[in-house]
């Protein structure tokens, strides 16, 4: 594919004891053209590509990335400093972008939350549920989400530990995401009676516990084997 080259902006780390991850915005070419759930393709040493979800869209001139640092490439990611230049390109990836008229629940865990990141920035005023889940708070890279439609799973850690941290989003302590979709059958259940769609993203055993989750939980379950309903991004 054709590559750009893209400046590192801004990179920050978190590690929460279990592994260590990135946040990395970068200075895309003039015009690039790009929406949350696209992806990224960083180019390493010539031949070794890479794919990652972006996180923003083209208006803020920037592409957010959310990266886990367990191989060569996200080794290489993790230790760019601001103004360092990546190689890499734009794939468009349709199947992936969040409908604008209808109510959306976004389930992501993980590197996985960048692309439904990207969408509640984007859509403010939309009729979104959102669970997202971290090992712990240290390891969440977006943290500025605010709101109690937003719900936060951690499942490292009590309750006790973070008595003196601001509570802006619901947020569950010692639970992962299918533990916070079982206790929200009422909203999630009122938005998918209004049409929702469900935007799932993160690893394979995410989405085989999060459908285990959605079917205890609903009451049309015709939504779990519709495609244009329920939209995957899973690895």
């Amino acid at each position: 594919p054709k590559t750009d080259t893209y400046t590192v902006k801004h990179i920050q780390a978190y590690d929460n004891g279990y592994g260590k991850m990135v946040l990395i915005k970068l200075s895309p070419p003039p015009k690039s053209t790009f929406q949350s759930g696209d992806i990224f393709g960083v180019v390493f040493e010539q031949n070794t590509i890479r794919f990652y979800s972006i996180a923003s869209s083209s208006h803020t001139g920037e592409i957010i990335l959310s990266v886990r640092v367990i191989g060569l490439v996200s080794g290489y990611l993790g230790a760019l400093q601001v103004g360092d230049e990546v190689r890499g390109f734009i794939r468009p990836n349709p199947a992936f972008h969040a409908p604008k008229s209808v109510p959306l629940i976004l389930l992501g865990i993980g590197s996985g939350v960048a692309p439904l990141y990207g969408i509640l920035s984007d859509r403010p005023k939309q009729n979104i549920q959102a669970f997202f889940g971290y090992t712990t708070p240290e390891g969440n890279p977006f943290s500025d989400l605010h709101g109690d439609n937003i719900h936060m799973a951690y499942s490292r850690v009590h309750a006790d530990d973070y008595t003196d941290m601001p509570q802006t989003t619901a947020t569950y302590y010692q639970m992962r995401i299918p533990d916070a979709i079982r206790q929200n059958k009422v909203p999630i259940n009122t938005l998918i009676n209004n049409g929702a769609v469900i935007m799932m993203c993160g690893s394979k055993d995410m989405e085989n516990s999060v459908l285990a989750a959605l079917a205890d939980s609903i009451d049309d379950k015709s939504i779990l084997t519709d495609p244009k309903r329920l939209l995957k991004d899973t690895y």
